[in-house]
């Protein structure tokens, strides 16, 4: 099963990635053997490389605004209006500083977890550590599912390398089929269930299956069972 380079080049791809595993690597630290260390430098990371993407536009805006300015102040046309003069943009407070080679990090970081004994390719796929399959097989796509419970609210983390879309399916209680839920349209999906449980727990089964344009596709996931408080 060959797979593209997993480590993104683009700059928005690379933010997308920082701001992934922020936000879910931290659920996977046991698993992985990852240190609060490593977990707050990556969240230092992600604030400041996405404080440079936001403020690269407002300095390119600038130094636009500002070159034509002075263009007109040196040999523009009579009469220009010459009232206001560019102004950089306020850049807001700057984030933490953290050492060089972010991504260099980020390998690191991919190489150590991959040595876990507890580390599996689903684990891999949930948390960006792969490239998109070469030759995808629509009809044998399985997709990963790690589900967490926090007080009334379920999180749910799924890989969106190979299909974007997934819908969640969902077994409440005694009943004995599985209905549509709610439609995951990204990595990570947090939700709550319209019941009242009277602060009795109530069994809750979770699954997943992929979804390309509105046709589901492949496998189910494997069956998540949680008990549910709302």
């Amino acid at each position: 099963m060959a797979r593209r380079n997993w480590m993104p080049r683009s700059i928005p791809a690379r933010a997308r990635l920082l701001a992934h595993l922020d936000e879910n690597l931290k659920y996977y630290k046991d698993d992985l053997n990852i240190s609060q260390d490593n977990l707050d430098r990556l969240h230092k990371c992600n604030l400041i490389f996405a404080y440079f993407i936001k403020n690269k536009k407002n300095v390119t805006s600038f130094l636009k605004a500002w070159n034509s300015y002075f263009n007109d102040l040196n040999e523009g046309k009579k009469g220009l209006s010459m009232d206001i003069i560019p102004t950089l943009a306020d850049l807001g407070a700057a984030p933490e500083i953290v050492p060089s080679n972010i991504f260099g990090f980020i390998r690191q970081l991919r190489r150590t977890s991959m040595l876990q004994d507890k580390y599996t390719f689903g684990t891999g796929l949930a948390l960006m550590f792969y490239g998109t399959e070469i030759n995808f097989k629509k009809d044998a796509y399985k997709p990963t599912i790690k589900v967490i419970v926090r007080g009334n609210k379920i999180k749910i983390i799924t890989s969106v390398i190979d299909v974007k879309i997934h819908h969640i399916y969902l077994k409440i209680g005694k009943s004995k089929s599985f209905v549509i839920g709610q439609t995951i349209v990204s990595a990570s999906l947090e939700f709550t269930i319209p019941v009242n449980t009277k602060n009795v727990g109530i069994p809750v089964s979770i699954k997943l299956i992929g979804v390309i344009h509105s046709n589901e596709i492949g496998k189910h996931s494997d069956t998540v069972e949680i008990l549910y408080r709302s």
